[in-house]
């Protein structure tokens, strides 16, 4: 007979059977490896990026300033931008407002200092008399050595067209602006200067020094030895609107002495604007870090208003102090006459009148005028006594109070000379 066993039993050992089984697999030693391999391999990972970050971050920040840069350019293009935009509608409002007060200030004057000739600008505008370079062109140099060295962008960033046509109608009205005192903004006084610089009638280097100067750089880099760079050179002299990527080598010294001796030779008026010029653009040069204008940035805005090869104005920026302050200078022109010392009087000093004439004396008389004459200047005259300082109120008596003192004088001497004439007589004159 078989036993009998219950469904209590059946499950007690089967829950044993499982229970066995879950001991002999157990999950927990599993999962330590894994977690402790996945711990790993993060902190691998970490250590890597932390790696790669201090190595990545000197060029990160590098592009960092550079976008942030570009940012604030870009930002003030388009705050120039949106002035510009203003400005020219006022223009424009103006203009739909008063045609004809517009139409009238467009009307073109013969006297303008734009457009004219150098040296009459000069004799007509110049603020000094030792001053050899015309009002505008002083003003804004000076202006700009002041407030424009530092300004980001200067004579790339044009100025505001109003300002820049109200300055120079002020100009050609043959008036006089003190920038110092008005204030305009640095781009516009430029911006002038450059239009000044393009609308004179002549080149300020005249051609057949121009020619001169292409010449000896031609003959200069006659020898350098590459090929390909010598031909480089060579479009810098040649070409107003040269590659600025070709690197200039430095100017040897017989080369500054011939620029310099050709240089002493341009017209007095150029040469003073030119070298003017060439100072105020080393001083921008030499403040590229704020200002972010270097030489070939200038050169690429100057090079076609000069009419010169970027090689030339190179070298007359750079070397600045070897081609004109070592130089002897323009010859002046002479000045005015003017009267000679000996011939200036001094009020001063009255000239006395003439002596009134006498009636002729008969010759026994002249003897003894002239003795009586000797007689007196042998004598030691006393000192005169002081005389008192007279009031305003008596001054016009005095040349009264003359007349009568010489006519006592004279009467005393009359009575003396015939005192002693009477004396002197002898028996025979009687």
């Amino acid at each position: 007979m078989r036993p009998y066993h219950s469904d209590e039993d059946d499950d007690s050992s089967m829950s044993s059977a499982f229970s066995d089984d879950e001991d002999k697999k157990s999950p927990q030693p599993f999962f330590a490896k894994l977690v402790r391999d996945t711990r790993s391999k993060v902190e691998q990972k970490k250590s890597e990026l932390n790696a790669t970050v201090q190595e990545k971050l000197p060029e990160w920040k590098k592009q960092g300033q550079i976008y942030s840069n570009r940012a604030k350019e870009t930002g003030m293009e388009w705050s120039r931008r949106g002035k510009e935009a203003v400005d020219r509608w006022k223009r424009e409002k103006a203009a739909e407002s008063s045609p004809t007060s517009s139409s009238s200030r467009q009307v073109n004057n013969e006297n303008a200092v734009f457009g004219m000739p150098l040296e009459v600008a000069v004799a007509l505008t110049r603020i000094d008399q030792d001053d050899l370079t015309p009002a505008v062109f002083r003003r804004c140099i000076e202006y700009l050595d002041e407030y424009g060295i530092q300004e980001v962008g200067i004579y790339r960033i044009p100025g505001s067209t109003i300002t820049v046509n109200k300055l120079r109608a002020v100009f050609n009205e043959g008036c006089d602006i003190d920038f110092n005192i008005t204030k305009p903004d640095p781009h516009a006084v430029g911006t002038l200067l450059k239009m000044y610089l393009r609308e004179l009638p002549e080149p300020i280097v005249p051609f057949e020094l121009a020619n001169e100067y292409t010449e000896q750089f031609i003959n200069s880099i006659q020898s350098c030895s590459d090929t390909t760079k010598r031909e480089a050179m060579r479009d810098t002299i040649t070409s107003s609107t040269s590659n600025s990527t070709v690197q200039l080598p430095p100017t040897p010294p017989s080369l500054l002495k011939t620029v310099r001796s050709i240089t002493a030779r341009l017209p007095v008026y150029n040469l003073c604007l030119l070298q003017s010029l060439c100072r105020h653009l080393q001083r921008v040069a030499n403040a590229e870090q704020q200002n972010r204008m270097s030489i070939s940035n200038l050169a690429v805005i100057f090079i076609p208003t000069l009419n010169i090869g970027r090689a030339l104005f190179h070298c007359m920026v750079e070397n600045y102090v070897e081609i004109f302050e070592r130089s002897a200078g323009p010859h002046l022109p002479p000045p005015l006459p003017q009267k000679p010392k000996k011939l200036v009087l001094d009020p001063a000093k009255k000239i006395p009148p003439p002596k009134p004439s006498r009636s002729p004396l008969p010759p026994q008389k002249k003897v003894q005028h002239a003795r009586q004459k000797s007689e007196h200047s042998s004598r030691k005259k006393p000192p005169p006594p002081p005389v008192k300082p007279r009031s305003k109120s008596i001054s016009s008596f005095r040349n009264e109070g003359r007349v009568e003192a010489i006519g006592r004088q004279f009467e005393n001497l009359m009575n003396n000379g015939g005192l002693k004439n009477s004396s002197n007589k002898s028996p025979s004159d009687c």
